[in-house]
């Protein structure tokens, strides 16, 4: 009994952050036509997240270049079009 209860917390906890995941299909792509020139803004991570090895500078180098590679004019600078990148982590401790 124990075990199906913890089973369903964890669905149950896991569920919304399906919700959260990125997606890339043409429906979203759609939501860039027209868009020529963008500025990029990474949120700061939290001290764990860049512990793990992942950085601002990577994350907005790799942002940057999807845009690139898609015809979007990345420039820095303050814009009236942006995207904001924010990460969200969730760190799972699981002992034996």
């Amino acid at each position: 009994m124990l075990l199906k209860t913890l089973s369903v917390a964890a669905i149950l906890l896991l569920m919304p952050c399906r919700q959260a995941l990125a997606t890339d299909g043409p429906t979203d792509r759609e939501t860039l036509r027209g868009v020529k020139a963008m500025s990029v803004v990474i949120e700061d991570l939290q001290p764990a997240v860049e512990r793990d090895g992942l950085t601002v500078v990577q994350l907005q180098t790799d942002v940057e270049l999807r845009l690139r590679q898609s015809g979007i004019l990345v420039e820095n600078g303050a814009r009236s079009v942006y995207l904001y990148v924010v990460v969200n982590a969730l760190f799972v401790c699981i002992h034996p």
